[in-house]
């Protein structure tokens, strides 16, 4: 098997660049992965369907990567900074939250079985809702086909594949004032003609998930070997 290498960084490190250079001339299979173009000129999706897990880049040229091909990876210096000037100036915050949260459950969830150079450390991601997911399956527990992306035809094509309707949910609890009122951002029912356009969907990454009708919620509390479980009767919202 060829041993693809991964080299994680961003357009100004001279030193990446040439490496990588360097192992193309030798004739090694490298990806440069220049984090900062996202999510304007690249797209990052995590998918959990059909019992599988697929993390993917897919640049504006169409080239998506599997990151799971990938038996080396050069964790260099990923920068964080992104392009939300398409955006209106109150919903930055919003889509920079999304964002982060996003990235600190996929980035811990690519090549899992490569060879690292600096891998992330893993205490700052264990609250993330990719990593939460990852350990329920291990764990034997059942989960609902899930999508995490900001990628609009992966996103679209998603709800087809669930039969049109499915639910948004942000990564983390958000909230803000607007004229006078205090809003917040709730899980939702959505089908396409609630989907906004292909670069809003692109500016801010999401978690798209398989519609579940319930009978009733349930919160679960893990404290070591015990488990302490409250069923919880809401008021019922349109499924």
């Amino acid at each position: 098997m060829t041993n693809r290498i991964l080299i994680i960084s961003n357009l100004e490190d001279d030193h990446a660049i040439l490496v990588e250079a360097a192992l193309r001339e030798k004739g090694s299979d490298v990806f440069f992965w220049a984090t900062e173009l996202y999510p304007t000129r690249s797209t990052e999706t995590i998918c959990f369907e059909g019992g599988e897990r697929n993390a993917t880049i897919t640049r504006r040229s169409g080239e998506k990567l599997l990151l799971s091909d990938f038996q080396t990876v050069w964790n260099r210096r990923p920068l964080q900074a992104t392009d939300f000037s398409g955006l209106h100036p109150r919903d930055r915050f919003f889509a920079k939250s999304q964002r982060d949260w996003f990235r600190k459950g996929f980035r811990r969830n690519i090549a899992r079985d490569a060879f690292w150079v600096n891998p992330f450390s893993a205490p700052e991601y264990v609250d993330a809702k990719i990593n939460q997911h990852v350990h329920a399956i291990e764990q034997g527990l059942m989960t609902p086909d899930t999508l995490y992306s900001n990628d609009a035809t992966e996103i679209r094509d998603f709800m087809k594949r669930q039969g049109g309707r499915i639910v948004y949910k942000p990564f983390c609890a958000f909230s803000w004032r607007e004229e006078g009122k205090l809003l917040e951002h709730f899980a939702a029912v959505v089908t396409e003609s609630d989907l906004v356009s292909d670069d809003l969907l692109q500016a801010v990454p999401g978690i798209y998930q398989a519609l579940v009708p319930r009978a009733f919620e349930v919160r679960l509390t893990m404290i070591g070997q015990y488990g302490f479980a409250a069923k919880i009767l809401a008021p019922r919202r349109e499924e």
